[in-house]
């Protein structure tokens, strides 16, 4: 299954394909950023289990200083560690990733925790920055807002930052429109009632 996104500034174009197989679902996705001084290049690569929690996690972020690469392992449990390194201990408990560049990791609580409406779910996650590739505990919080048809709408929360997003996504739990951030090329257009 392939998702494009393009930011509401049209600043980045994000083309995602992902495959759900029997025992883990694989994601691999290429991001353009032209804000700023020189564009940016920003691949990656996801492997989870097939509870949609992380396994591995690699990031290569090119432009015109040195490239930078990033390549993280998860048990799935909430412990982290770099492929060619030992364990991050303050990552411990998180499950999920966030990576501040795309809309993809918001799929990753929304599979795994199969919301019912209205119950709110917070969690700690992996907050990647993108293009420093710096990594930060964060703590989130979804709430499955309302259903329209096969839509569903979500509140987001980062509990750290203060930061508050209501968003829809598809019957694949992909985001269709992260309103000022995001917007999800379709080949049929949906109309979402508020």
């Amino acid at each position: 299954m392939d998702a494009i996104w393009r930011s509401w500034d049209e600043s980045t174009l994000e083309h995602l394909s992902f495959d759900i197989k029997d025992t883990q679902i694989i994601a691999s996705s290429v991001i353009t950023a032209t804000s700023g001084v020189h564009p940016i290049c920003i691949s990656y690569h996801l492997i989870c289990d097939k509870e949609w929690r992380i396994r591995e996690v690699s990031l290569l972020v090119s432009h015109e200083e040195q490239p930078r690469f990033l390549h993280l392992l998860s048990d799935g449990e909430g412990n982290w560690s770099y492929r060619d390194g030992g364990p991050i201990e303050e990552l411990e408990g998180c499950i999920d990733i966030d990576l501040s560049i795309s809309p993809f990791t918001n799929i990753l609580p929304i599979r795994r925790l199969h919301f019912p409406i209205r119950p709110t779910n917070s969690m700690p996650v992996v907050y990647i920055d993108v293009p420093s590739l710096s990594l930060e505990r964060g703590c989130q919080r979804y709430t499955h807002l309302k259903r329209n048809g096969p839509l569903v709408k979500y509140s987001f929360e980062n509990l750290y930052k203060g930061f508050t997003k209501e968003f829809w996504v598809d019957e694949h739990g992909l985001v269709i429109d992260y309103p000022g951030s995001f917007r999800r090329k379709v080949e049929v257009e949906v109309e979402v009632a508020e």
